[in-house]
């Protein structure tokens, strides 16, 4: 046998299961063909093959999903609802199932971290419009834990604390205001008057 042929032959098998290791699996393919083409008998021809298609269909399908998983998180950040958000986090799950090796599980997982942040946030926001503040306030909290917070989320943060102090505020005024025992409905208002930030609250 030529020499120059074996060396060929060696180098396109190397190129196959180099880039079948890096998750290259088109090009791993494109180079079993160059193998076959110059020994169509070769017995790895028979033995990568196989496994190469297996892994570029599981490597297409994880695509597919990765890539509809960074529309719709352009789209949730567009809309920013809990649904939405809650949609986001279902596709990088599967995608990170779908993933036929670790390089691509990781690509998927940076989208994990911002985007369960945004959808604690979402949440938080779902509670404050139902007037829950300390169910906001946990909500935000764990946003805050999850990822690097933007100063938005930490300011969000701090007037959910006030709205919570106010709401506070005005339950201690109203139970002070009914209290028939004039030293009882003192030291009540005077509870309240503790939890005011605002001087026109006292």
């Amino acid at each position: 046998p030529d020499p120059a042929h074996l060396a060929r032959v060696a180098a396109f098998a190397k190129e196959a299961e180099d880039c079948e290791a890096k998750g290259d699996f088109k090009e791993a393919l494109d180079a079993l063909k160059s193998l076959e083409k110059l020994e169509p008998k070769d017995s790895r021809i028979a033995a990568l093959r196989p496994r190469l298609e297996e892994k570029l269909k599981r490597w297409e399908t994880w695509r597919d999903v990765h890539q509809k998983a960074e529309i719709e998180k352009k789209e949730a950040q567009r809309l920013n609802t809990t649904d939405a958000w809650h949609k986001v986090l279902a596709l990088i799950a599967d995608a990170e199932k779908l993933a036929p090796m670790e390089r691509f599980q990781t690509q998927s997982r940076a989208l994990l971290a911002p985007s369960r942040q945004y959808h604690l946030w979402a949440q938080a926001r779902d509670e404050e419009k139902k007037n829950n503040f300390v169910g906001a306030i946990d909500l935000v909290g764990q946003a805050i834990a999850v990822v690097e917070a933007p100063a938005e989320l930490t300011a969000y943060k701090t007037s959910l604390e006030k709205r919570k102090r106010k709401q506070e505020l005005d339950r201690g005024a109203s139970v002070a205001a009914k209290e028939a025992v004039q030293a009882k409905a003192y030291e009540l208002w005077q509870k309240a008057r503790e939890l005011a930030d605002d001087p026109k609250d006292t």
